[in-house]
């Protein structure tokens, strides 16, 4: 990719919460970090990379993360990752399926450009994005992200990332459906679950 460093994070895409990092250096990126004068307040690649050497790290790291880490690399392996990718992409290609038989509207509208790992959903006029996600919660245990910033007040999330599979995605579209009947939004039970199971049929789920 011709990067000098490149982080990733558990939380993105290995099955986990957040909690930990990983960071390539390259030899370059190293000279520069030993020429560099800012002050290192939380984490000093030249501590983690002595330390490493020695099969240590710096401070108490999250135990339970190495663990939960090595069964998300048993699962990992195991799909395979191609097959991850084609799982993200359909789980993706169904939730975009639902929102659109429900008539509500997504943030990106180009699928071309759209997240494989969450949708972002606007919330119908009148409605706060609470509204929705409180009851989904309350009711049906299922946690939809709020938005960010700017968009905090006019979106809700669903997520797709990780260890998800389509049960979640039908069950999630399932609840979402008497959650907005029952805050009087116009809605044709079973419509958004049939859009998803048409979009995972032709996205080959199963």
């Amino acid at each position: 990719w011709g990067l000098d460093v490149v982080i990733a994070a558990s939380q993105k895409s290995f099955l986990l919460p957040p909690g930990l990092a990983f960071i390539t250096v390259s030899e370059r990126a190293w000279k520069a970090h030993a020429e560099a004068t800012c002050p290192r307040f939380n984490w000093d690649l030249t501590q983690a990379k002595d330390f490493g050497a020695k099969s240590q790290t710096p401070w108490t790291p999250p135990i339970s993360l190495f663990f939960g880490l090595q069964e998300a690399f048993r699962i990992l392996r195991a799909e395979g990752i191609e097959a991850m990718h084609q799982r993200h992409e359909a789980l993706m290609k169904g939730t975009r399926a639902g929102v659109r038989a429900l008539g509500l509207e997504l943030l990106v509208e180009n699928e071309a450009h759209a997240s494989r790992a969450v949708t972002a959903v606007k919330v119908p006029a009148g409605m706060k994005p609470g509204d929705i996600r409180s009851p989904m919660n309350k009711s049906f245990g299922i946690d939809l992200a709020g938005g960010q910033a700017d968009l905090k007040d006019s979106i809700f999330r669903i997520g797709h990332l990780g260890y998800q599979d389509a049960t979640d995605i039908l069950g999630c579209f399932g609840a979402l459906e008497l959650v907005l009947t029952k805050a009087g939004l116009k809605v044709e039970l079973g419509s958004s679950v049939r859009a998803v199971q048409q979009a995972f049929l032709e996205a080959g789920v199963i």
